[in-house]
């Protein structure tokens, strides 16, 4: 009889635990649909559907989510918050921030990131069989300030010039000034 009553216990503890799982996960996913639904509505290319969560982070008025997506031969990672400002005029008011998006996918022997939305940041490719090998299509200086790649000089000067220098193609684009 104890042993029935402990075999039966045991799996109603494990009916619970699976019922809770899936309400928080279900729960989880309602609420990242939400939000994908509202980033679809100011950037329409991003897709509301087939995303994976890699973190979520909630605390009081900040939502994170960091995500990866796979469309056809394209690895997609995103990452974007969700802030509740609240004051006296407007309570409540969302704002929503793409912190990252990136895009991967190869292309013969070569695999190209395409960083930004909506604006492409930069966009780099190398070969598979030598990552550090990177070769600019776009965004060189915006790469390098991003990734700490230049000194504080040339950090200076890409601040002060970002919006033209952010415009310029190519990989053979002369080092910054200040070195």
């Amino acid at each position: 009889m104890k042993k029935f009553i402990l075999i039966s216990l045991g799996k109603f503890l494990i009916f619970i635990l699976i019922c809770v799982f899936a309400i928080s996960c279900s729960g989880q996913e309602g609420t990242l649909n939400k939000h994908l639904n509202m980033l679809h509505k100011r950037y329409p290319m991003i897709s509301k559907t087939g995303w994976k969560v890699l973190e979520s982070y909630n605390h009081r008025n900040l939502i994170n989510f960091s995500l990866s997506n796979e469309i056809m031969d394209t690895l997609i990672y995103m990452e974007f918050s969700k802030v509740i400002h609240d004051s006296i005029w407007n309570p409540g008011e969302e704002f929503y921030t793409i912190t990252a998006y990136s895009k991967i996918f190869k292309e013969g022997q070569y695999e190209h990131v395409i960083n930004g939305i909506p604006d492409t940041n930069y966009h780099i490719m190398y070969p598979i069989s030598n990552r550090d090998s990177i070769i600019f299509i776009s965004g060189k200086y915006y790469y390098q300030f991003r990734y700490n790649k230049i000194n504080s000089k040339q950090e200076n000067f890409y601040i002060d010039n970002h919006d033209s220098l952010n415009k310029l193609k190519g990989n053979a684009l002369p080092e910054l000034p200040g070195k």
